[in-house]
């Protein structure tokens, strides 16, 4: 290898990894999930059945004062009431996995009451600069569900 190409490779694979996308969202739990603005979703299991659906938005807030958390609230199929909170101990920054513990109530399309689910220890939340939650959770009942909240909106 000459010197002309010693010094150029070195640039290329920085070029490569900024232009393809090194540390994308893929590479945090959960960030397979869609992430649209203004929408939180969910893929994964609940009630042994699968999901994947994204809703708009009711209200959102992230609190790091007291007990750190996030709570989305948003409407389900045929207008039925849900909401994600979560809880973690200690204030995050950006870019940082926290485990959380905290409720999914589930909306029922059907109107019939909406289920709520424990979740459990050893589930992770990742807050991106981009207003951007991501989260892995598992749930009681052996289901889980990975999904973003994109409060770039608020």
């Amino acid at each position: 290898m000459n010197l002309q190409h010693a010094l150029l490779a070195p640039a290329i694979s920085l070029l490569l990894a900024v232009t393809t996308g090194c540390g994308d969202d893929d590479a945090i739990p959960g960030g397979d999930a869609p992430c649209a603005a203004g929408e939180i979703s969910f893929v994964g299991t609940m009630g042994g059945s699968s999901v994947d659906a994204s809703y708009a938005y009711t209200g959102a807030v992230f609190s790091q004062l007291g007990t750190p958390s996030l709570e989305v609230s948003f409407n389900g199929e045929g207008g039925a009431a849900g909401d994600l909170f979560l809880t973690w101990p200690s204030i995050i920054s950006d870019g940082d996995q926290t485990e959380v513990t905290g409720t999914l109530t589930w909306p029922s399309p059907s109107g019939a009451t909406a289920t709520s689910h424990d979740v459990a220890p050893g589930s992770i939340m990742t807050p991106t600069e981009e207003d951007k939650y991501y989260f892995s959770l598992d749930l009681d009942g052996g289901d889980h569900v990975d999904g973003c909240a994109d409060m770039e909106v608020f």
